[in-house]
């Protein structure tokens, strides 16, 4: 919600405290006096006055010099200068890849394995409750431990917000201590998602290589195999996911780390517009849930997923 702008003449302070207009929220701008209209037109030229006193010669031309400007058509008055949009990336490359058989039959993915089941109605559901919370574009899927099934459960997300190519997707994969998507889908990324953000730290302007597997059609940014000890680079990440933003993906599914035992879940967030936490039935605590919501941004939960065992 946006306050009222006060507008005032330019000339105001030389005619003895001309009235300013000031629009804005249940306020009514006041008419101008006759006397105010003719102030500002450049074919009356009056001798200004400054508090009551006759203006001194500075202060008459200088009142003269401004409504010359206001008159002239050529001049331009810049109010308020537009922040220079940031670039988006130069191009994206994407690498198709077939979907292997194995990964076609994987029980953690029933939105491939078993679409008319009750576990893949559960994500289109889950799907249509977040295009209902306002479509975000990047979603963030957490859990409070790393056995809580977050990994499928991105994969699953994203498979449901592209079903049927409804909309463009991206999976990023940004769990650098336990990589699981290149074994998960089965393929070998192009690129390494963890490469790729060293080298736009240097070169933001460099394009970034994607894969996609059909015939699903989902575009994925994973991490090679081998585990990362490394922090994950927040300005680098932001970068990415502003770029990524602008590139024409529908929705963004981060496969973050978990919540509890670092803030690492944090750092991605900050690029986000909401979380997904990922549970189990049996496992995850109570208390485990309170922590969670007290690490992240208060009101960026989006939703929750619980898997039955």
């Amino acid at each position: 919600m946006e306050d009222g702008w006060g507008i005032e003449d330019p000339a105001a302070a030389y005619d003895g405290g001309a009235a300013s207009t000031r629009a804005g929220a249940g306020t009514e701008s006041a008419q101008p006096s006759h006397s105010a209209r003719r102030r500002v037109s450049p074919n009356v030229i009056r001798r200004p006055t400054f508090a009551g006193r006759p203006a001194t010669e500075f202060e008459q031309a200088h009142a003269t010099m401004i409504r010359e400007r206001l008159a002239s058509p050529s001049t331009k008055m810049v109010v308020t200068a537009k922040p220079e949009q940031e670039q988006g990336p130069s191009h994206v490359n994407v690498v198709h890849h077939q979907t292997a058989d194995v990964t076609l039959s994987d029980e953690r993915l029933p939105m491939l394995s078993a679409r008319d089941g009750e576990e893949a109605a559960a994500y289109r559901i889950l799907r249509h409750r977040l295009v209902g919370l306002g479509s975000p574009q990047v979603i963030v899927v957490s859990s409070p431990r790393e056995d809580d099934k977050k990994s499928p459960c991105a994969v699953n997300l994203a498979l449901a917000l592209g079903e049927y190519r409804r909309a463009r997707v991206l999976l990023v994969e940004a769990d650098f201590a336990k990589p699981a998507l290149a074994e998960m889908l089965g393929f070998e990324p192009t690129h390494c998602f963890a490469e790729q953000l060293l080298e736009h730290k240097e070169k933001s302007y460099m394009g970034w290589d994607v894969d996609a597997l059909l015939p699903s059609g989902i575009q994925i940014m994973a991490l090679s195999g081998e585990r990362d000890s490394s922090l994950l680079d927040a300005p680098a990440f932001s970068l990415a996911m502003r770029q990524m933003r602008m590139a024409g993906y529908d929705h963004i599914v981060v496969d973050a780390p978990p919540v509890l035992g670092s803030a690492e879940v944090n750092v991605v967030q900050d690029a986000a517009d909401g979380v997904v936490l990922s549970t189990r039935r049996g496992k995850t605590r109570g208390r485990e849930l309170r922590e969670c919501a007290g690490q992240l941004i208060p009101g960026s939960i989006l939703g929750m997923v619980m898997h039955e065992d």
